[in-house]
């Protein structure tokens, strides 16, 4: 009898310490149910950036802008000052909606009749936008600028018997202050890239177009030593669209050059001229696994090889660097959540790749600007029986991992 109650006894130890164990993996089950529903629990109107993970998170509240049909061609611009201005295009007319360095926001106005407007702002805060408009005719290049809360009467700039257009325009601004706009026209019967810069003596914009560039979505940049870097997506000799690049010193263009050497379609390209002027170019290549994403650097004639980022499918890229440009970042869509990795612009390997936000299946589009201190802001819509919404946030700076591994372009 004792040594079947000592039997006893110690297995009523084991079968307590197994009901407490269970118990406690319960529990422990609950409490992650519960954090991770309390991670997604955030308002429909605001993407879930996995801030334990990604290590960023949301600053204060996202701002909704206003109710639109089809809102595209969404630009968000960071200025130094603090200030930040979004325009974009929906229904035919260009929106603009910009918050002060206070923190407060002025309503969304229409303010033109176009589509496809490009923005840039210079050293004085100005914002200069182009966009593309039909008044009589053709299709046109406008630009205007805003000043001091208002924006001036847009003025053509193109002037060429074709329609002038583009899926996107670019304008920039050099170091002197002179303003450049390129954009892909169709005086010849196809797609030749056109570049002008503004006569600030003359008040005229001169163009003209690019030697060899024939393609669209063109993207200029004007490095610190008055050089031209034009990237754009184009058809190679055997037709197959690829992303060129071309560049201008001294007034002498360089020939183009194929930088994405594909034998498959390019498409999506998104580019960015980083502190040591290096342009940081990314794209969407077409592969028979669907679209994946390819990423490459370089200046003049020197580039690397292009990388491949992503193994499965992806809908949307992006690329960003802050003013200062020492870190740069890129972003892509894989129809399901929105990543994202970055880096030093002297360094080889990148980041893990982080998940930015969960709440993907309301989104069309997430549109991203960086601050000097890398701070995240994001446009991003949320389609409802009232309209599509667009609204507006912010999330912090990333902490980032030590890398210890410079390169240089050979």
């Amino acid at each position: 009898m004792k040594q079947t109650r000592a039997y006893w006894g110690h297995r009523d130890k084991i079968i307590a310490a197994i009901a407490l164990f269970l118990l406690g993996v319960v529990a422990g089950m609950l409490r992650h149910t519960t954090a991770v529903a309390d991670a997604l629990s955030l308002p429909s109107s605001r993407p879930a950036i996995q801030s334990g993970f990604s290590r960023r998170v949301w600053v204060g509240e996202p701002q909704l802008l206003g109710y639109f049909e089809h809102p595209a061609d969404v630009q968000v611009l960071a200025l130094p000052s603090g200030a930040v201005h979004v325009v974009w295009e929906d229904g035919g007319w260009i929106y603009h909606a910009w918050q002060e360095p206070d923190g407060v926001w002025h309503a969304p106005t229409r303010i033109f009749f176009g589509i496809t407007p490009a923005v840039a702002f210079d050293q004085d805060n100005v914002i200069h936008m182009v966009f593309v408009a039909k008044v009589v005719g053709n299709y046109e290049i406008y630009y205007t600028s805003f000043r001091d809360g208002h924006w001036s009467w847009p003025r053509p700039i193109s002037f060429t018997p074709g329609a002038s257009y583009s899926p996107r325009l670019a304008v920039t601004i050099s170091p002197k202050g002179e303003l450049h706009v390129v954009w892909n026209d169709t005086s010849k019967g196809r797609d030749i890239i056109y570049h002008a810069v503004f006569d600030h003596d003359r008040n005229i914009w001169l163009n003209a177009p690019l030697p060899s560039a024939r393609g669209k979505s063109p993207i200029i940049y004007v490095d610190r030593e008055g050089t031209f870097h034009v990237v754009w997506q184009g058809p190679d000799a055997d037709g197959v669209r690829n992303v060129f690049y071309m560049y201008c010193q001294g007034g002498r263009w360089a020939l183009p050059r194929n930088v994405s050497h594909s034998t498959h379609p390019s498409t999506g390209a998104q580019s960015v001229l980083d502190s040591q002027e290096n342009i940081h170019i990314v794209w969407k290549e077409m592969t028979y696994a669907g679209n994946a994403m390819y990423y490459t650097v370089g200046r003049g004639d020197h580039w690397l090889r292009p990388e491949r980022i992503t193994v499965g499918h992806v809908d949307h890229v992006g690329v960003a660097t802050s003013e200062h440009g020492h870190f740069v970042h890129i972003w892509w869509y894989d129809g399901e959540t929105w990543w994202e990795q970055w880096r030093p612009v002297n360094a080889p390997a990148w980041s893990a790749r982080i998940p930015l936000t969960q709440q993907t299946a309301a989104q069309i589009y997430i549109r991203f600007a960086l601050e000097n201190d890398e701070r995240l802001r994001a446009i991003w819509n949320i389609q409802t029986s009232n309209g599509t919404e667009v609204w507006y946030g912010e999330a912090s700076t990333p902490v980032r991992q030590k890398f210890r591994f410079p390169y240089m372009l050979h």
